[in-house]
């Protein structure tokens, strides 16, 4: 009877609890269907604000955006948004500037008696100039110019080919440089007086510390590199370009440019007034920099038999000086002469006595012959 009752009791039990979840869900289904009628009334009121489909829509208006449904501006919005990507995917077509042209391109248009190398750059050749052919003067300032250059400690790896003094670079070497040269041979070459022009000359000496500089600077040669040797060509370089401008530019200044009759003429004259004009600043740089050295009995020397030189050939540095500075039966140039002369007579015995001479004190003698009381009496 006992289990009976127990049985009866669980029974109800369950019964309750399974009305009590029976009515839940019938609660939760009635909340649903209120929900889904209310989205059913919102979405009615929604479709009678919206547009008929029998009217034409702007091309601006996108369902997706919810300014449509809020106020009457967004059109307007739209609108401006359009227009921004209608500008951006088809931009305008930019008009194109027009410079006001100068009077020197208006000239340029017209056409000018001076070629096109002189109106970019006048001041600096191009290897289409056209050079004269180099003279038995020129020879010989060439010649002393290479007797002096010849004399550097610093040239025993320029003087042969790089096949002879270093064979085993030979591999390497044809692959970097493609037009090998040596010193001697641009040597043999001046002797033999196979050049046409001072042009190829400069041309070669250059291509020497070129290929120098190259071969050292080259990736492929990081193993046999030295760099030493860079700065011993740019060194060599630079003298070279020194020593150029003192043997091979004319102690007399070039005529001005105006006298010249042709085109080509006058691009030579002004070429030569500023490679004139760029010795001349070179020399004041140098005289600066040497201003504070001691010259040697040997360098006194050979400037007393310079200034000899110099008052014999009658004013004449060297050869390729064409007038004489010195003419006879004047009374300034005697005078001139006579202060050269004991100037010279200084200087030997500065040079026998070992006293030391500097830069700026032989300079200062040079001046002092020139601005002279005797002179202007």
């Amino acid at each position: 009877k006992k289990s009976t009752s127990t049985t009866t009791t669980t029974t109800t039990h369950s019964s309750k609890n399974e009305g009590k979840k029976i009515s839940s869900s019938s609660s939760s289904n009635k909340k649903l269907s209120s929900s889904s009628t209310s989205h059913k009334k919102t979405s009615a009121k929604k479709k009678e604000n919206e547009p008929s489909n029998s009217t034409t829509l702007p091309s601006s208006y996108s369902k997706k955006s919810p300014t449509s449904t809020t106020s009457s501006t967004a059109p307007k919005r739209k609108k401006t948004s359009t227009t921004i990507t209608s500008t951006a995917t088809t931009p305008k077509k930019r008009k194109s500037m027009s410079l006001p042209t100068s009077s020197a391109s208006k000239k340029a248009k017209t056409g000018s008696l001076l070629p096109s190398s002189i109106k970019a750059r006048p001041t600096v050749p191009s290897i289409d100039d056209d050079v004269p052919d180099i003279t038995d003067s020129e020879y010989e300032n060439v010649e002393a110019l290479m007797v002096q250059f010849c004399r550097t400690p610093l040239l025993a790896e320029f003087s042969r080919p790089v096949a002879l003094l270093h064979p085993e670079l030979m591999p390497i070497y044809s692959k970097i440089v493609k037009h090998p040269i040596d010193l001697g041979r641009v040597c043999r070459s001046i002797r033999r007086r196979l050049y046409q022009n001072t042009r190829a000359i400069r041309l070669d000496m250059w291509r020497i510390f070129a290929n120098c500089v190259k071969f050292q600077t080259d990736p492929r040669n990081r193993d046999s590199a030295v760099p030493s040797f860079v700065s011993i060509a740019l060194h060599l370089r630079a003298y070279f370009n020194a020593l150029w401008q003192e043997y091979m530019i004319p102690s007399d200044p070039p005529p001005p440019v105006s006298s010249a009759s042709g085109s080509k003429n006058r691009l030579a004259l002004i070429h030569a007034n500023h490679s004139w004009e760029k010795r001349e600043e070179a020399r004041k740089a140098r005289f600066i920099q040497l201003s504070t050295t001691i010259l040697s009995a040997k360098c006194i020397g050979r400037a007393a038999s310079a200034i000899q030189e110099f008052t014999d050939s009658g004013g004449k540095v060297d050869v390729l000086d064409e007038q004489r500075l010195f003419h006879d039966g004047e009374d300034d140039v005697e005078t001139f002469v006579h202060l050269l002369q004991r100037l010279k007579t200084k200087l030997q015995e500065i040079a026998s006595s070992n006293r030391e001479y500097t830069m700026d004190e032989l300079r200062r003698s040079m001046r002092d012959c020139i601005l002279s009381e005797d002179l202007f009496e």
